[in-house]
């Protein structure tokens, strides 16, 4: 099968392996060319944060990476692996600014309502550890987003300038650390052969039963300390839930329209049938 030269050199041991193995189907890496100078900087001006320095390394050799492969098994093709790093241009906020919608009621007057957001979304502070907000306290930006796992994101504390890491947001809106360093994720990544929902496997949900005999089949050594490090999170810490606070969320009940009287004639030119 034809593979690129990758550039990130910590991801060749891992193509090779992939690429030596016989049921391992459709290995494909897609990088970008490097990011320049003044994108970089324009990122920087534009959100008000600075690249880590390893981040900033990587885009200066790739803007963006996506790494896919698949796995023959009882005669069926699986998408087993999966790695993205979104290039700097979609590096985006999470979040976003509160919107007001402008509504006109029937008498033409007009009504204003604030419309939900991500905004809304706040993570009770934690006495024994912190993490990450949705608003006030923190910026958030997308790394990656996997429909069966979540958000990878770099999470900036505006309380500690010094502080910036990775954490998954979960599907069901939960906070989960993952490294404190790009160079750290990308090798979690790597010794998870990229699986998919490798993330999980570092968070005290664990993993799916489908995709833990996946584990159990590629790299059960790993899953062992996994398994371990999970039992001692679930021991010391808990999951940081995310709250809707209903009370920011404003509804607006329509006007009551006049019912319209209906006059129904009978048509003219015909006439009713005598019993």
């Amino acid at each position: 099968m034809d593979i690129p030269d990758p550039k990130s050199g910590v991801l060749s041991g891992l193509l090779d392996y992939l690429t030596s193995k016989l049921e391992v189907r459709d290995v494909s890496l897609t990088e970008e060319l490097p990011a320049s100078v003044s994108q970089m900087l324009a990122w920087e001006e534009t959100n008000g944060c600075s690249l880590p320095s390893d981040l900033k390394e990587f885009y200066r050799t790739n803007n963006g990476l996506t790494l896919t492969w698949k796995y023959l098994y009882n005669d069926v093709v699986h998408d087993i692996g999966r790695l993205n790093v979104n290039s700097i241009q979609e590096l985006h906020l999470l979040g976003g600014q509160t919107q007001t919608d402008i509504f006109f009621s029937q008498e033409g007057s007009l009504i204003s309502a604030r419309q939900p957001s991500l905004n809304d979304l706040d993570t009770p502070l934690s006495s024994d550890r912190w993490s990450p907000s949705l608003s006030g306290r923190c910026k958030t930006f997308i790394l990656d987003y996997c429909p069966s796992c979540g958000h990878v994101c770099l999470v900036y504390n505006l309380e500690n300038d010094a502080d910036c890491r990775y954490w998954l947001l979960d599907l069901s809106l939960c906070w989960h650390p993952l490294s404190t360093t790009f160079s750290d994720y990308l090798r979690l990544a790597v010794v998870h052969l990229a699986l998919v929902q490798w993330p999980y496997a570092l968070t005290i949900l664990g993993l799916s039963p489908q995709w833990e005999r996946w584990f159990r089949m590629f790299i059960p050594k790993r899953l062992e300390i996994d398994l371990e490090l999970s039992a001692l999170q679930t021991n010391s810490t808990s999951i940081a839930h995310t709250t809707l606070d209903t009370s920011k969320i404003v509804i607006v009940k329509p006007s009551k329209e006049k019912k319209s009287k209906v006059e129904i004639r009978p048509t003219q030119g015909v006439q009713g049938h005598n019993n």
